[in-house]
């Protein structure tokens, strides 16, 4: 070491780059503390050189930061039938730094809360909800994926839509003989789902029970 008070600054730092105490005087030794701040960073290598000046001369010290964001999902699969309405994943960035991420699907009857977007550190969860309305009775397959630079994570979706209902009823013709009031029919879905039905008369002399 030298003799006397050593007068030093510090400066080519950067937004992303904090030192504390950036400038000081000493007789022995200082403690610096340096700091980089990764979440106003997108993915990449970042360096600079960081100059030190003092009385006592100049030191230069190179400095490189490397920020990776790691896109995580929390789902693989999804399954819709007529009793799911809604399903949910869940984004998040594992890694360090500003992670871009935006999703594709396959059809247009997957529907999604949001379709792009930023993270750092937080989850974000994104709503799924089918379409059933003009698909034919079925099983149908899908995919959503999810892109985050060069990593992608796909998910599966399975949806079964039911056959529409289909009305049967067990005779065509009814005939009451002299000495008989009263008969009953079966109304029948074959089909799938639930069949909404009612029966229409105008029949003085004729009563049905029930009518829908």
């Amino acid at each position: 070491g030298g003799d006397g008070v050593l007068v030093w600054n510090i400066y080519e730092t950067n937004e992303w780059l904090s030192v504390t105490p950036q400038s000081g005087e000493t007789v022995d030794e200082v403690l610096v503390n340096i700091n980089v701040n990764r979440s106003i960073l997108y993915e990449g290598n970042y360096s600079l050189d960081m100059g030190i000046t003092s009385n006592g001369g100049y030191e230069q010290i190179d400095i490189t930061c490397d920020v990776v964001p790691i896109l995580t999902v929390s789902e693989n699969n999804f399954y819709f039938n007529e009793s799911t309405n809604q399903l949910s994943f869940e984004i998040t960035n594992t890694g360090s730094g500003i992670m871009p991420w935006s999703i594709d699907v396959n059809d247009n009857w997957i529907i999604l809360s949001d379709v792009e977007g930023e993270i750092i550190d937080e989850t974000i969860e994104i709503y799924v909800d089918v379409d059933q309305s003009e698909m034919d009775g079925g099983n149908y397959n899908s995919s959503i994926i999810i892109h985050s630079g060069d990593a992608q994570h796909e998910i599966n979706v399975e949806m079964v839509v039911p056959l529409p209902p289909i009305l049967n009823i067990s005779v065509s013709e009814l005939y009451f003989s002299n000495d008989q009031n009263e008969t009953s029919i079966y109304i029948t879905n074959t089909g799938e789902g639930e069949l909404s039905w009612s029966i229409i008369e105008d029949i003085s002399w004729l009563t049905i029970s029930p009518e829908s």
